[in-house]
């Protein structure tokens, strides 16, 4: 709660200084997801943490992909989202790496838990992702990227939950 209040609250915003998305990564990666998992296991292990950063990257992805989308309106307004500090370019990288970064770790995942497998069906949402945000030239082209960019990361969450489950 105090975590987000800050990300736009209060005198120095940190969402507002460029580290919306490493927040958003810890937070609701991996204190989320690691922090569930100790409350049940009442221990730290390999697929939470994996679990945290699969999770951290998605959601970190969906704003980063938001803050491509408001880029020049926040540069105007003096919003210094990572966005606006690494400019167009830059923030699609990042952007692609924290998109692509979870499908890396499938296959340690599917080394743990075999039906992890099925994880990999979330790349019918993830290529038109990347698609759409490669070529986008106006900010209103990436509003279908950031619907099917929480779409993907919540399918690969219940995909890899099952796995876990199973």
């Amino acid at each position: 709660i105090v975590a987000a209040w800050y990300y736009t609250g209060g005198k120095h915003p940190y969402g507002y200084a460029g580290l919306g998305e490493v927040a958003v990564f810890v937070f609701f990666g991996l204190v989320a997801t690691m922090g569930t998992a100790f409350i049940q296991v009442r221990d730290f292990d390999l697929p939470s943490l994996l679990g945290g950063i699969a999770a951290g990257s998605f959601a970190s992805a969906v704003l980063m992909v938001n803050n491509i989308r408001d880029r020049e309106l926040d540069s105007h307004a003096g919003k210094r989202t990572l966005a606006v500090k690494l400019g167009d370019r830059g923030s699609r990288v990042v952007f692609f790496v924290l998109l692509w970064l979870p499908y890396a770790l499938l296959p340690v995942f599917g080394l743990l838990f075999q039906l992890a497998i099925l994880g990999w069906a979330t790349l019918l949402l993830t290529v038109p992702i990347s698609l759409i945000v490669a070529t986008a030239r106006k900010p209103e082209e990436l509003i279908l990227a950031l619907k099917l960019t929480s779409l993907a990361a919540l399918a690969y969450a219940l995909l890899l939950g099952w796995a876990f489950a199973a």
